[in-house]
């Protein structure tokens, strides 16, 4: 039997295909959320861009995931790129477009993730001239 070296080509090539191109399509749900209520109407606000960073080392902060909450206020966070680990997160909400004068532009929350098993949801609630947040309770 003589070695055909096209063969060992195609199949380098088919086992590249299964280890990487199985990843392309691998999406990592994070257990962070957002919602977003105006504290005067208390209704939820849709369409606030948000983005979740990842400290990555001392000052360098990578951008996570990002997005816009929908019609219930809310938003759940899931990258293609980045696999959720423990460590130290950011949010950033930016209203600039939901206030003729918005006192608080762009809000940062910085928290720590200790546990990737545990729900970190963030509730926003917020007026004209002020804003509130804590770490929420979901089941």
């Amino acid at each position: 039997m003589r070695f055909d070296p096209s063969l060992l080509i195609a199949l380098v090539a088919l086992e590249i295909s299964f280890v990487f191109g199985a990843n392309a399509d691998t999406v990592y749900r994070y257990n962070i959320s957002v919602v977003v209520r105006d504290l005067t109407t208390s209704r939820r606000i849709p369409n606030v861009p948000v983005t979740l960073f990842r400290l990555r080392d001392t000052d360098d902060w990578i951008v996570v995931s990002r997005g816009k909450t929908i019609a219930t206020g809310g938003l759940n966070f899931s990258s293609r790129k980045y696999e959720y680990t423990t460590g130290t997160y950011k949010l950033r909400y930016d209203f600039r477009n939901h206030y003729n004068v918005t006192f608080y532009p762009i809000i940062d929350i910085t928290f720590d993730v200790s546990s990737v098993l545990e729900n970190y949801p963030f509730p926003v609630l917020l007026s004209e001239y002020g804003y509130s947040t804590y770490k929420g309770v979901s089941n």
